[in-house]
């Protein structure tokens, strides 16, 4: 527990940061948390704290790859000042389900073309079903019984699925990313609204590379978990309702076999996704640490080049970008190994059946 004063002190577990320097502050955690990186770091704090102070403390958290970070709030006991170090609390913590919604509320005023996207989405998601359907018929009445119905019926029925699929994927897929825009353009909006307003303090301790890959390249993550979160909330999961649905017609007990790997598929994908948020915000980080790097060697090149500090600079930039690759690497890796552990499972069931 990070609990932060008026005065902007941290204090860790009732015991107090000896200054508010950030890597100061990330060493204190790292030495309580030791290596329990997975155990919930809250930060508390009130309306009287600096919102510097809330930052970097964020900050820190995100640094150390620390998953469970939530934020809570305080008020003062009694309507007068609190002491420092003593919270009357009542903690409101960000959870991963309040982040999406939060997101979401960005696409509110946009709900019309929202509908239309789902709309599509769903429709998308028959078709899959659809083809499913389609062949048995395929099959049976094209290549052995030879039924002159279905050889007539088939073929235009193959040709209008495959239409509406591409229709409704096309709808779907440019409707998220039209919302998707108009969602990083209001927060890149709001971001630059709120470093104009910060104070010089907060530029003074936070690098100038940072804060831009904030504005850019943080941004876009974010509009794109949120898009992703709900193309996978709405197609994804029509099409697993569709299939169940279908399958349960042809045989309920074939269903509730598939159904059986249905909490192994959850441990895994939650596992999953925890890798990803945590390799997501060191990505984040990351580009954070190149830009930051990139700008400097700009600015201060008749600097280096005074000092004769190429070679040096150049050495400093490739440990920089090796990390990054690293990163990207790990998550393709976790991306890769996801999809096909499913399908053996999977496979490994249907043998079962077979």
């Amino acid at each position: 527990e990070i609990v932060i004063d008026i005065e902007g002190h941290y204090f860790i577990d009732e015991q107090q940061v000896v200054n508010t320097e950030l890597e100061t502050l990330k060493t204190a955690i790292k030495k309580f948390l030791g290596e329990q990186t997975e155990r919930p770091v809250v930060i508390r704090a009130d309306r009287n704290t600096p919102y510097e102070a809330v930052v970097r403390a964020m900050d820190a958290t995100a640094q150390l790859g620390l998953v469970q970070m939530s934020l809570a709030t305080s008020q003062p006991e009694n309507g007068g000042e609190r002491s420092r170090g003593t919270l009357a609390l009542s903690p409101t913590a960000m959870t991963a389900s309040a982040i999406y919604k939060r997101l979401l509320a960005y696409a509110t005023p946009y709900w019309r073309v929202f509908v239309i996207t789902a709309l599509a989405m769903i429709l998308f998601a028959a078709t899959d079903t659809g083809f499913a359907a389609l062949m048995k018929p395929l099959l049976d009445g094209n290549f052995i019984e030879h039924d002159p119905a279905a050889v007539k019926l088939v073929p235009l029925a193959l040709v209008a699925l495959f239409l509406f699929r591409g229709l409704a994927g096309f709808l779907s897929r440019y409707g998220m990313s039209w919302i998707g825009r108009r969602v990083i353009q209001v927060l890149r909006r709001e971001l630059f609204c709120q470093l104009l307003r910060l104070p010089a303090r907060y530029f003074d301790r936070n690098p100038s590379g940072r804060l831009l890959s904030r504005l850019t390249f943080d941004v876009e993550q974010v509009a794109e978990a949120s898009a992703n979160a709900v193309t996978i909330l709405i197609r994804d999961s029509m099409t697993l309702i569709f299939l169940l649905a279908y399958m349960f017609w042809i045989s309920g007990w074939l269903t509730l076999l598939f159904l059986i790997i249905g909490p192994v598929l959850v441990v895994l994908i939650r596992a999953v996704s925890r890798r990803f948020r945590s390799i997501s915000r060191r990505i984040q980080d990351s580009m954070g640490e190149l830009t930051q790097f990139s700008e400097e060697a700009i600015h201060g090149q008749r600097l280096i080049k005074s000092f004769t500090g190429e070679r040096w600079q150049e050495t400093l930039f490739e440990q920089v970008n090796e990390r990054n690759r690293r990163l990207h690497l790990k998550m393709a890796a976790a991306l890769g190994a996801s999809t096909p552990i499913v399908q053996f499972i999977a496979a490994c069931i249907l043998a079962l059946v077979i």
